[in-house]
């Protein structure tokens, strides 16, 4: 009856598991990050000590504190943040790019026009 499939928690909001062949459950919680990137985080087994309810007060907290703008310590321990290039921080640098380089071309067309 093992199944790889998470399988959503009927009572709580964000709170998912997986049922192992060991009939334990690994429980999962989800949520959004300050970028609005759907992020996994995997609380534990059944078997340590994790319950559902105690995933979705974690999911609780940490979504407060996204919203608040402060990091969570569950991520700074968990998960290394980085700084993430994004495709806007790409396409804001090109456009930049070749702004001053259309400038550059006007001026030089110019002055050779004067000449």
């Amino acid at each position: 009856m093992a199944s790889s499939t998470k399988v959503k928690s009927n009572r709580y909001v964000g709170v998912y598991y997986y049922p192992l062949e060991d009939k334990d459950k690994t429980y999962l919680i989800t949520y959004k990050d300050e970028r609005g990137k759907k992020v996994w985080l995997t609380m534990g087994k059944h078997s340590a000590g994790v319950r559902e309810n105690t995933c979705s007060i974690t999911r609780t907290e940490i979504v407060h504190k996204i919203k608040h703008g402060e990091v969570p310590n569950i991520i700074r321990n968990k998960r290394i943040k980085k700084e993430c290039i994004t495709f806007d921080m790409i396409a804001q640098n090109y456009l930049s790019y070749k702004e001053k380089k259309n400038y550059e071309r006007f001026v030089q067309r110019h002055k050779i026009k004067v000449q």
